[in-house]
């Protein structure tokens, strides 16, 4: 079941497929075990309290996981911050690999000319860096 919803989600160009259809898999069951107890006479009240729990539990994982996504996204936007604090575009900068001249400051990368071309660094990489203005 649960690699049919995956390749209908695939097929339907959905980019978490693999996650959307794990959690609707994990539903499905869910509801299944909720049904199957009631119709052996579970008591509906611990079962309600054991849903709160693993509610709870879900609603965890799901923020904890988010969080570690987003780590290197924080990352890069706290670097752009910086970068745009102490340099601006058309500085002269100098480092151990190249020499050049600041092109752009983007969220995610700086762009450099140098003497050999193009070069693209991510911003957390270049805030790492040695580098000096040219003044």
């Amino acid at each position: 079941l649960s690699d049919l919803l995956k390749s209908m989600f695939v097929q339907a160009g959905i980019k978490f497929a693999p996650g959307l259809s794990i959690f609707i898999f994990v539903v499905i069951i869910y509801f299944t075990v909720l049904i199957t107890f009631q119709q052996i006479g579970v008591d509906n009240k611990y079962i309600f309290n054991i849903t709160n729990y693993m509610l709870i539990g879900v609603i965890a994982a799901f923020s904890i996981s988010i969080a570690i996504s987003l780590k290197d996204v924080f990352i890069e936007l706290t670097a752009f911050y910086r970068l745009n604090k102490i340099y601006k575009k058309g500085e002269k900068i100098q480092s151990i690999d190249f020499n050049g001249v600041i092109k752009t400051i983007n969220y995610f990368n700086i762009e450099i000319i140098t003497d050999n071309g193009m070069l693209i660094i991510p911003n957390s990489d270049f805030i790492k860096n040695r580098i000096l203005k040219i003044l």
